[in-house]
């Protein structure tokens, strides 16, 4: 679903931009971006609109945080557990602040 991914953002936003895993179908009820810092074990959770392909994530500056985008459709969820997951760090080097 999520289409690229960067590991570093220079500030504490980082874009997520993902396509819709249902090519030609209804698109899902919404997505669930997921993230949490690398030292927690607890997730956090953003939910939008089926129709919506991207969202700011504003994060903490200096950390790595893990992030994963699933889908709900007709109340059933993609696992997270089977959601390609991928780790960003905030707050450092020069790359630009999206994540694909």
């Amino acid at each position: 679903m999520v289409t690229d991914q960067i590991n570093e953002v220079t500030g504490k936003f980082v874009t997520v931009k993902w396509n819709s895993p249902f090519e030609g179908a209804c698109p899902p009820d919404q997505y669930n971006i997921y993230y949490r810092d690398d030292t927690l074990v607890d997730w956090e959770s953003r939910n939008v609109s089926g129709e919506v392909f991207q969202y700011d994530l504003e994060l903490k500056c200096f950390n790595e945080y893990e992030l994963a985008v699933t889908a709900t459709r007709r109340s059933r969820e993609t696992p997270l557990k089977n959601s390609k997951r991928w780790k960003v760090k905030t707050g450092k080097g020069t790359a630009k602040s999206i994540i694909k």
